[in-house]
């Protein structure tokens, strides 16, 4: 009885636990359902047997559009949305899918030459996957958000078109719509920043954010801070409050801690794939010049690599393992050899992975990773780019290549990009942008069939370089057009069209 009880409740309030709303038709439940954050499920009190009918009738009433409706509900597309096809939306297997699947998590399961859509309430998200056509045009880069702490990534919820949220370094979320910008989650108290390497890094949306309110962050501990110590990776999960523009802190649930040897080289991304749900998270070698603890190439332990996670699941604690992680090590891992993939993304329309990793003394590298294609050593510390570190020669069998590196003449610590999926640029579709937090050069190239082509350098209308600029970040929106964040700048900007 219950499991159906729970199925009417989900089913009746889809679509408005991202926005702090529910339909009349539920204000009588709501004493009687509540939602738990320690068992991620709805609890049931002993009388509510009686007000199962209720539930039923009001499901029955939002699949015939009557008692709740939109102007019950004021529901739009500021809470996220998630969509059904091409993927899982809590961690299944994708169906990739041909011709304009669409996924949960706002990317298409597949290829195919059509636009996929995100549906939310309102206006409909969309990534184009056609081919590329016409030609590039001077490019520019607008203003969206300025006078930020510290911004290191910009991301929106699934399915919304009218925000985007930035995470600033010290500790905080701001909620960016139009010309407002608003604080949505601030754990600054709990967040280190003894170190320029250290603070809270990125978020991700669960791909049912609108559903279940529920995002991800990756931050530094200060000390204490859940009785760990300073400097500690942690992985939390937490809740949207009855306000959609403001997130419950009092909500965290920490999935992953991971002890830090040094200061440096934490690792940066969180994100979820388009292609199969699962969250990514990417850790630093633990720091220290070289790798001195050889976690690089050290399975058991989870630095330097890229972890997959089931975060709907329980069975290994506060999360579950997927299937098809690398074999042989700690069961979390899903690829080895990085020293300090800052920024790693998927494209929204095939759900490849591109890494960008940064240097030790001598080459920034780029990785793709076709869909699907874990259990991949990217070489550190045995290579350091496309080359032997500090060696003439070296075994590198089972090792996986980079598909480009570059030198210190061109920067020093490689930001990883996005793969452009727009229209308001179609010359550029399907190409990947990448930059240069020192340098501040923006580079692109296409990936197809295993190998790049058409690398090139990207100009804009206002420089990147110099000091007071750090480009720590890209951004991707749920249109697929592209953002550039300026950390030392406290500014976002937006890539656009002349």
């Amino acid at each position: 009885m219950k499991a159906v009880y729970d199925r009417a409740v989900t089913r009746a309030t889809s679509g408005f636990r991202g926005t702090g709303k529910l339909p009349k038709c539920l204000e009588a439940a709501v004493p009687l359902v509540l939602p738990t954050k320690a068992a991620h499920s709805w609890q049931v009190n002993s009388h509510s047997g009686r007000y199962l009918l209720v539930l039923f009738a009001c499901c029955s009433s939002l699949a015939l559009g009557l008692a709740c409706s939109s102007d019950d509900s004021e529901s739009d597309d500021t809470g996220g949305t998630p969509t059904s096809s091409g993927g899982t939306s809590s961690g299944g297997a994708s169906s990739a899918g041909g011709t304009g699947t669409t996924n949960a998590s706002g990317g298409t399961g597949g290829g195919g030459d059509s636009t996929s859509t995100n549906g939310a309430g309102g206006s409909a998200a969309s990534f184009s996957c056609e081919p590329a056509s016409g030609t590039v045009p001077s490019l520019g880069l607008d203003s969206i958000a300025s006078g930020l702490t510290e911004p290191v990534d910009v991301t929106p919820a699934p399915g919304d078109d009218e925000r985007l949220f930035v995470v600033e370094q010290p500790g905080t979320i701001k909620v960016v719509r139009g010309g407002s910008i608003d604080t949505f989650l601030d754990i600054s108290d709990q967040v280190s920043r003894t170190d320029n390497e250290r603070g809270m890094f990125s978020l991700a949306f669960h791909p049912d954010y609108r559903d279940n309110g529920l995002f991800y962050v990756h931050y530094s501990a200060s000390e204490g801070t859940h009785d760990l110590a300073n400097g500690t990776t942690v992985v939390s999960e937490f809740a949207v409050s009855d306000d959609p523009d403001v997130a419950n802190p009092d909500s965290e649930r920490v999935l992953l801690a991971v002890n830090q040897p040094n200061w440096n080289h934490n690792g940066g991304t969180i994100a979820f794939s388009p292609q199969d749900g699962f969250l990514y998270l990417g850790l630093g070698d633990g720091g220290g010049g070289g790798d001195p603890d050889e976690n690089g190439q050290d399975q058991d332990s989870l630095l330097g690599s890229i972890l997959r996670l089931d975060i709907d699941g329980r069975e290994a604690g506060e999360y579950s393992i997927p299937p098809g992680n690398m074999p042989g090590g700690l069961p979390e891992i899903w690829d080895k050899g990085l020293r300090n993939p800052w920024r790693f993304s998927f494209d929204a329309c095939n759900g490849d992975m591109y890494i960008g990793d940064v240097g030790q003394n001598e080459y920034e590298e780029i990785n793709v990773e076709p869909a699907g294609s874990g259990s991949r050593n990217y070489g550190w510390n045995v290579r350091e780019g496309q080359h032997c570190y500090e060696a003439n020669s070296c075994d590198s069998e089972g090792m996986t290549e980079p598909v480009l590196d570059y030198g210190r003449g061109d920067g020093q610590s490689v930001t990883g990009g996005y793969v452009y999926r727009g229209s308001a640029i179609p010359a550029l579709r399907g190409t990947y942008f990448y930059g240069d937090y020192g340098s501040g050069n923006v580079w692109a190239f296409d990936y197809a069939g295993g190998s790049i082509t058409n690398e090139r350098e990207i100009s804009f209308d206002r420089s990147l370089s110099g000091s007071g600029i750090g480009l720590a970040s890209f951004g991707q929106d749920n249109t697929g057009e592209l953002y550039i964040v300026l950390r030392d700048a406290g500014e976002v900007l937006k890539i656009v069209p002349r």
